[in-house]
Order: structure tokens, then C-alpha cells, then sequence
């Protein structure tokens, strides 16, 4: 029980500062990750990336039917 919580906040978290944070660092980012800069930021980034690309994809699979 307390595992889904912290999930659920964590989640809520995520929406609230992580993504704005993502929109303004998003190209700078691109620049600072040959540089070696990638560590737990930069998998949120992809991780927050997958979840907002999850309803374009399950459409996508659907109008195919794959």
C-alpha cells in the first residue's frame, strides 16, 4: 500500500515539475549529453518521453491492427 502511494506521488511530482523542466531544458540537453551528462536526469527525461509518445503508439496500433 505504501509502495503504490509513493508511486502515485512520485508520479504527481513528475507532471507537475519534472515535465515543465524537461520542456525548457530539452535543447540544451541534446547538446550536454555527448559531453558525457548522462545519468538519472536524462532517464527520466526518456522515461517521461515513452509515457507521452504511449497514446500516439497504442493509436497507431489500433488504426493497424497490430
Amino acid at each position: 500500500m505504501v509502495g503504490i502511494i509513493i508511486r502515485i506521488l512520485s508520479l504527481i511530482f513528475l507532471l507537475l515539475f519534472a515535465y515543465p523542466l524537461t520542456l525548457l531544458l530539452h535543447p540544451w540537453w541534446i547538446l550536454m549529453q555527448p559531453l558525457g551528462a548522462y545519468d538519472l536526469f536524462s532517464n527520466m527525461v526518456n522515461e517521461l518521453t515513452m509515457i507521452m509518445h504511449l497514446p500516439e503508439n497504442l493509436s497507431l496500433s489500433i488504426q493497424t491492427g497490430q
